[in-house]
């Protein structure tokens, strides 16, 4: 994907900091992400590994026993923080992730907090 492509009707007035347009921001973040995954330590493989440990991770929280109850038919415990799950879920993803990457002799702390946002976030609006 070409930036060119990306930002060429992007209004060019939008401001994403002080003086700072929005364009130049949005590649900049752009670049530094993709910067990222240009290792050759990133490959199919690994992200294969990330998606199965994020995966199995992601609802880990519902094996507490306030969730459990809810789930079971205890609807006073609905919208309690206990009964919530998806942080648990995020909490181990990142610390598999990063279990896992140490293992791999990968330094990446955008795929770290990508494995604890995604769980985290799931279920979110």
């Amino acid at each position: 994907m070409e930036e060119g492509k990306i930002f060429h009707s992007f209004n060019k007035c939008l401001l994403s900091h002080p003086n700072k347009p929005m364009h130049i921001h949005i590649s900049n973040v752009w670049k530094t992400a993709l910067s990222f995954f240009e290792k050759d330590e990133i490959n199919d493989e690994i992200l294969k590994n990330l998606l199965t440990i994020i995966a199995f991770a992601h609802d880990f929280g519902k094996a507490t026993d306030y969730f459990q109850q809810y789930i079971k038919g205890d609807k006073s415990l609905k919208n309690k923080p206990e009964t919530r799950h998806a942080h648990i879920g995020g909490l181990l993803g990142f610390y598999l992730t990063e279990k896992y990457l140490e293992s791999k002799n990968i330094d990446n702390p955008f795929l770290k907090i990508l494995a604890y946002i995604l769980p985290k976030r799931h279920h979110s609006d």
